[in-house]
């Protein structure tokens, strides 16, 4: 029974309270101390070169330890010394491998044939009376020189020629056409109006090659006249070029003559003028980017 009530009394004890002044002062303490350990923190993290944040684990656990030392034995926190130091110990070593990331075995092996490329350039070896070892001097291997890319070459502006064909099932022959637009129009007033010249090269197995010029009007050229028109490649001299009129009477097409000469010269030019007689109309020109002719 005495047993039992020592128990009860022993158990039933309250503990001692601290002051109000005890408070205050661990308040101010702490308020005080804060600021004095993260200078402390931020100043050692940049003289070892370790993360700050791994310092603040450090000091966090290192404070636990000490708060649980300084407490009353049934105060404290459930944390032996044993458990203490090992804590310090493993943060410790986490802050000195921080800076240092783990190697694995195949990173090593993976590294090593790559220093081995090296050209040895100079051997010396020393007198035959000495015992020491030859030296080697070596450098790395010089690296390859790439050619600097030259300036490229301008594209060539897209062609305004249009191709086509046509097949005389009848025959078996085929023939062929170069069509292109003048970049100005002609304006002939009422009933042809304002319309675009159209220069074409044909090619086909009964007359051969045809150089020919349609126009919306009357070419006033015939063969029995000797009749021409005169034509300016690029920023070459005028040429006159002898011309007629369609077999059929057509006033609106112009054939003409010399028509190699002319596809010749057509191939290597980049602008063409073409100025010709129109019935009523006068003289007029037609200009063409020829450039890009594939015949």
């Amino acid at each position: 029974m005495v047993q039992q009530a020592t128990l009860q009394t022993a158990s039933a004890s309250p503990p001692k309270r601290r002051t109000v002044r005890g408070r205050i002062g661990e308040f101010f303490l702490w308020f005080l101390g804060a600021p004095v350990v993260a200078i402390l923190v931020a100043v050692i993290a940049t003289m070892l070169g370790v993360p700050t944040v791994a310092l603040i684990v450090v000091f966090a656990i290192v404070g636990i330890v000490a708060l649980s030392m300084a407490l009353k034995p049934s105060d404290r926190l459930p944390l032996g010394r044993g458990r203490a130091m090992g804590l310090i110990w493993a943060a410790l070593a986490g802050v000195s491998g921080a800076n240092s990331p783990p190697i694995n075995k195949e990173t090593q092996m993976e590294a090593a044939p790559a220093a081995a490329p090296a050209s040895i350039v100079a051997v010396s070896t020393t007198s035959p009376d000495t015992e020491s070892a030859p030296s080697v001097t070596a450098s790395a291997a010089p690296e390859p020189v790439t050619p600097a890319a030259g300036p490229l070459a301008p594209m060539a502006p897209p062609s305004k020629w249009t191709y086509s064909s046509s097949t005389d099932d009848m025959r078996g022959t085929t023939t062929r056409f170069a069509n292109i637009e003048s970049d100005n129009q002609l304006n002939f007033g009422f009933p042809y109006g304002r319309h675009t010249p159209r220069l074409s090269v044909r090619e086909r197995p009964t007359d051969g090659l045809n150089i020919i010029v349609v126009v919306d009007g009357q070419f006033i050229c015939s063969s029995y006249s000797d009749d021409t028109v005169a034509v300016k490649f690029d920023d070459g001299p005028i040429t006159n070029y002898r011309c007629t009129t369609a077999s059929d009477g057509s006033a609106n097409t112009l054939f003409i003559q010399d028509e190699k000469g002319f596809l010749a010269k057509l191939q290597r030019a980049k602008t063409v003028i073409i100025e010709a007689e129109f019935f009523k109309q006068g003289n007029q020109q037609m200009t063409f980017s020829t450039g890009g002719l594939n015949w």
